[in-house]
């Protein structure tokens, strides 16, 4: 049995009902990994997700708090569909290849409900991992190879599964620590693109002289 240590971010109001009452499960093909309790490996994420939502909250005019919760999972590796895996993402792949009539946003959503609630994966597995690589924060790098957030997630679909769970207290470091990286991702990194790619064609062409 592995056991996850993870976090969820939720309005500050739902964290005594959780501890007290455990999570309820998420219902909708909008949600990324389908119907389930969505967790991040990363306290950081978990964070990132509070902020978004504040913000989202402002622009309405609703003042919200946010709390974050430290989790404990356990599962069993042969209970986990990992679509970090090239096995489970062609799986994923056939079932899209399926699927008419459906929107970009929530392809992924809708193919793994249809296969844990239509074709009994909820039987073979009680969650899913998937790392996201999320583009929204430019980086302006010459090439744009690096240019996204490896956002891992993890979508617990059997309650069971989910053994202890806490509130988080941040320290004000942690909080200025979280607040510098969101603003550092969140600033255009400027480059003279022409510039630089010059210097490493000439480190290249000395390099390759020296052969």
């Amino acid at each position: 049995m592995n056991k996850y240590l993870v976090y969820h971010g939720t309005p500050y109001d739902n964290i005594g009902k959780i501890i007290n009452n455990n999570f309820y499960i998420s219902q909708g093909d909008q949600h990324w990994l389908g119907n389930g309790v969505y967790f991040y490996p990363e306290k950081f994420y978990a964070y990132k997700w509070n902020q978004n939502r504040i913000n989202k909250m402002n622009r309405s005019g609703i003042e919200e708090k946010q709390g974050i919760l430290e989790v404990e999972i356990e599962c069993e590796v042969d209970k986990i569909f990992d679509l970090d895996t090239l096995e489970h993402k062609i799986i994923l792949k056939k079932i899209i290849e399926r699927i008419e009539n459906f929107t970009s946003e929530d392809i992924e959503g809708t193919a793994i409900n249809i296969l844990f609630n239509e074709l009994n994966y909820d039987e073979k597995f009680n969650m899913i991992i998937a790392t996201f690589a999320l583009r929204r924060y430019v980086m302006k790098l010459p090439k744009e190879r690096l240019d996204f957030l490896p956002e891992k997630q993890i979508c617990v679909k059997n309650l069971k599964c989910i053994v202890n769970l806490k509130e988080v207290e941040f320290t004000k470091e942690e909080i200025e620590k979280f607040d510098h990286f969101i603003g550092e991702l969140t600033k255009p990194i400027k480059f003279n693109i022409q510039k630089e790619e010059a210097k490493y064609n000439i480190k290249r062409k000395v390099i390759f002289n020296k052969r």
